[in-house]
């Protein structure tokens, strides 16, 4: 296969992050309302943006029969889609694996009247709960404590210079004087962005059909 395009949505530090990476390391563009369809024949889009540089993106890859990864959270997507869109909240790929197979292991420990809970530290511009502690708090059937404080967060393990940009998740199973914890830990958000080219690769390999798959069905396939 001829080296990925990767089409990139979006103007935050994330969308910024992955269209230099990729630019150094492959090939890559920024979309926008003029943008023309790049003359390579593997093309791939992702969305770091907004709603409405979703909305844009999705319909200009619709037009072009082009897959879209759809690495924002917290917006509306559309029942139906006219080509393949992959949702995921989480590019780090060990993590989403983790995830696949946190059912299993909760479903182990249930019969031992463990309590369970999800404890998540971001950056401070993370205001809401991301979508990973939320799947991984789905999968762990337990609630998820948020923390944002800086200096709850280096006692947490946070490194002082990874302070603006890290995800760290903490999995509790407590009882019977036994304590059990899975932490799964990603300091800055370059780790989020070695991945788009395997992604890219098993994308389009797949000749995927249209319609919205996750991230772990794709890993799965």
């Amino acid at each position: 296969m001829a080296n990925i395009h990767f089409l990139v949505g979006g103007s935050g530090k994330m969308a910024e992050l992955a269209l230099r990476t990729l630019c150094e390391r492959g090939s890559a563009s920024k979309f926008g309302a003029d943008t023309p369809l790049p003359s390579f024949d593997s093309i791939v889009a992702i969305n770091f943006g907004s709603q409405a540089t979703f909305d844009k993106l999705l319909a200009f890859c619709e037009e072009h029969g082009i897959p879209l990864i759809q690495a924002s959270t917290g917006q509306k997507l559309p029942e139906v889609v006219k080509t393949a869109v992959i949702v995921a909240p989480n590019l780090a790929l060990p993590i989403v694996a983790l995830m696949g197979v946190l059912p299993a292991i909760r479903e182990a420990l249930e019969p031992f009247g463990m309590e369970f809970g999800v404890v998540e530290g971001h950056h401070p511009d993370k205001t809401g709960v991301p979508g990973t502690a939320q799947a991984m708090a789905a999968a762990w059937k337990s609630l998820v404590f948020s923390v944002r404080e800086k200096f709850t967060q280096l006692v947490m393990g946070v490194p002082q210079e990874a302070m603006a940009g890290h995800g760290h998740h903490f999995l509790f199973a407590l009882g019977g004087g036994v304590e059990i914890c899975i932490s799964t830990k990603v300091n800055g958000r370059v780790p989020y962005i070695e991945s788009l080219p395997w992604l890219g690769k098993k994308i389009l390999d797949s000749h995927l059909p249209c319609g919205f798959r996750t991230i772990q069905e794709l890993l799965g396939s």
